[in-house]
């Protein structure tokens, strides 16, 4: 059933200004309002996720961005945010898959190369153990 997309373009406006405030509370409100009209809306999602990273609730904010993310799965961005919620949750080995899976993307859709050499490096960081994630930085420095 479609949403009602005045309704829903306003509150994304109200979600934009209040995430720029960084009123996250308010951000929050008003992503959810926007999702209760378009509820598999990959920007209000990710919106979302943002609000609530800012607030400092880091597992709904992955829960959001995984959601973004199954929309949207050629989204390297948002593997890169579902890499540093994960860092942030602690989960280094997880956080590390989503970095390389950042930088595939990135190398797939011939998107700045130098963002895959930067997921590369944050998955080494989260990670120090992955050995692809070596791999992967000494394949570019040859």
């Amino acid at each position: 059933m479609a949403g009602n997309r005045k309704k829903f373009e306003e509150t994304m406006q109200a979600a934009a200004n209040a995430a720029w405030e960084q009123s996250w509370d308010a951000a929050i409100t008003e992503y959810k309002r926007a999702l209760a009209e378009f509820p598999q809306d990959a920007d209000a999602l990710t919106g979302l996720g943002s609000a609530y990273f800012g607030t400092g609730d880091l597992k709904a904010a992955l829960d959001a961005y995984q959601q973004a993310s199954e929309i949207t799965p050629d989204d390297p961005v948002l593997l890169e945010r579902i890499g540093q919620t994960r860092e942030q949750l602690g989960q280094g080995k997880e956080a590390a898959g989503s970095y390389l899976a950042s930088a595939e993307r990135y190398l797939s859709q011939k998107q700045a190369p130098h963002l895959a050499l930067e997921r590369w490096k944050d998955a080494v960081r989260a990670h120090p153990d992955s050995i692809q994630a070596h791999i992967k930085l000494l394949q570019h420095y040859q």
